[in-house]
């Protein structure tokens, strides 16, 4: 997971904040298995600070349902985000 982790819009980006409010709700941990069983794939887009970065899109059923993400740094595969809304 990296430090600056997506989980809400209205909150910080951050991965200690993300990991308390699962433990006060782990409906959010059933739910994040649904969006990975739903698929994922390469996401080709290009981000201004990481153009390069290699990112995996796991969407969801679309909309403004959870959807969740993963980026490839040089230390290995982490967690970047995982939120729903727009």
């Amino acid at each position: 997971m990296i430090n600056e982790f997506l989980w809400s819009f209205g909150g910080d980006r951050d991965a200690g904040q993300a990991i308390q409010e699962w433990k006060n709700h782990p409906e959010y941990g059933r739910e994040l298995s649904r969006v990975l069983r739903t698929g994922c794939h390469v996401d080709t887009t290009r981000y201004g600070g990481n153009a390069n970065a290699s990112r995996i899109k796991c969407d969801g059923i679309g909309g403004t349902h959870p959807r969740a993400g993963f980026i490839k740094l040089p230390e290995g595969w982490k967690f970047e985000y995982f939120v729903a809304g727009d």
